[in-house]
Formats: C-alpha cells, sequence, structure tokens
C-alpha cells in the first residue's frame, strides 16, 4: 500500500475516475532498462486517465523531452549510469510545474534520502504492484507527495521539510562517531585522505587517523571493505557511488592516501 505523506492515508480506488473536465496525466518517463521501459509505458498509456508523451533511457534527452514537452509527471528511475538527481533539478529548472517521481529497483534510503533532498514529489520502488504506480501518479498530479510505504512510515517533519533518519542500527557502522560516519562515508564517495580534510574542514593527519581507528573498529583492512559497508547501510545514494571493477572503485584504487 501507498502513503501519501500527509498523515499517510492510505489511498483510495486504483480505478480512474474522469469526466469531460479532467485531462489525461501527462507522463514523461525515464529508464535506461529497456524493457522495462517498454513494459511500463504500454501500461501507462492503456489507463484511461494517463497518456506517455515520451519515454528514454537518457537523462539528458529526458531534459529536453520535459523542456519541448511541459509533462504533467516525470517517473524517473535511478539510472544506473547517470546522475538522475541532477538530471531532476534541471528538469525542475525548466519546467517548474512539472511533477517528478523517483522511481527505484528497492527501497534504499540513500536514494529515498537524495529524493527528498532535491524536493521531489515521490519516490517509488518497481517491487510494487502497477495499480500502485498508476494510483502516485494521480495522486503526485493532483499535488500529492507520495512515497513507498518502506519510506512513508519513517519519514518525520522537521524544519526545513520531510527527512528520513539514518538508520544503521543493524550495521557496524552503528559504533561509530559522527565525525568518524563522516570521514568514512567521504571514504566511500571515491575521495582521497586529502579530498575528505578539505571537505571536512579538517586535517590531512586527523582524516588519517580516524581512518586508522575506524578500520580497527570495524574489523576491515581495505577501503573497498568500508565502500560495501556504507553501501549496504543505505549510506551513499546512486547518485554518488563510486564503480566498482574487479572489486575495486577505481577512485579509491587510484587514491588510497
Amino acid at each position: 500500500m501507498l502513503y501519501p505523506v500527509l498523515d499517510f492515508p492510505p489511498l483510495g480506488s486504483n480505478s480512474c475516475i474522469m469526466d469531460d473536465s479532467v485531462a489525461k496525466v501527462r507522463v514523461l518517463l525515464v529508464d535506461d532498462q529497456a524493457l522495462v521501459r517498454t513494459a511500463l509505458a504500454e501500461l501507462i498509456q492503456a489507463s484511461d486517465c494517463m497518456e506517455i508523451v515520451a519515454s528514454t533511457g537518457d537523462i539528458q534527452e529526458a531534459v529536453q523531452y520535459a523542456a519541448a514537452l511541459a509533462p504533467d509527471v516525470v517517473l524517473l528511475d535511478v539510472l544506473s549510469d547517470e546522475d538522475p538527481f541532477a538530471g531532476a533539478l534541471a528538469i525542475s529548472a525548466c519546467c517548474p510545474d512539472t511533477k517528478i517521481i523517483v522511481m527505484d529497483d528497492v527501497p534504499s534510503d540513500a536514494n529515498a534520502r537524495e529524493a527528498l533532498l532535491i524536493n521531489a514529489n515521490g519516490y517509488l520502488t518497481k517491487l510494487q504492484p502497477f495499480s500502485q504506480f498508476a494510483a502516485a501518479l494521480r495522486e503526485v498530479a493532483r499535488g500529492q507527495r507520495v512515497y513507498a510505504p518502506e519510506i512513508a512510515r519513517r519519514l518525520v517533519r522537521a524544519a526545513d521539510g520531510l527527512q528520513l533518519p539514518l538508520t544503521v542500527r543493524d550495521s557496524p557502522l552503528a559504533g561509530l562517531t559522527r565525525r568518524e560516519m563522516d570521514v568514512v562515508i567521504c571514504l566511500a564517495e571515491g575521495k582521497s585522505v586529502k579530498q575528505c580534510a578539505e571537505s571536512l574542514g579538517i586535517g590531512p593527519s586527523t582524516v588519517g587517523n580516524h581512518k586508522s581507528r575506524l578500520m580497527k573498529k570495524l574489523g576491515v583492512h581495505k577501503t573497498i571493505e568500508l565502500v560495501h559497508l556504507v553501501i549496504r547501510a543505505g549510506l551513499l545514494p546512486q547518485s554518488q557511488k563510486p564503480t566498482i571493477t574487479n572489486g575495486n572503485p577505481p577512485a579509491i584504487r587510484e587514491r588510497t592516501a
């Protein structure tokens, strides 16, 4: 079941309620998996209350489509080779009235948190049936914000908007201090010790000392092991995950100092 973020009530009927005064929801679909994109586009197009205005697997092309077509909603997949969140910001900049729903393969705290940061109108996963996607598209087109239940039930309101608290209780990272957590996430992003020091506003030797202590605390011996811990804990969004080749991210393999 999906929940709008306002009091999280369950959505009503999945059937379309249309009359002559209500236009179809115009959807731009962005997914780099051709089979998924085609199947989802056919399902949306077959609906009485929605239509596909364009579909693509390329984020730059999606921005161009959005600028030319001004869709009501963009259904934006967490793309494997591009930064969907930067693309979402570009779409919002050229089409401020267009709503954006981020679509993920499985629930990811990091990606959901990134969706919140860019003020996306929703976050869904492909684990949900199409009836829920259809309901979510209609709700978002009406101005609601809709999140998958695994995320929605944990959202909290803060002074600067909705937030998804960090949850690392079941991870070895749970025992780290706030500064150690900052360092481990920075290293997991592929930054060198010097770059982490610049980002965090501390000295390189301090970063090096934190790195040595936290690796000992976590029982790991290589930076790549830290990367895997951070990814499994859901703390690294898709846009910041390093590309891993033969077990090692290139940025980390080149700059371990």
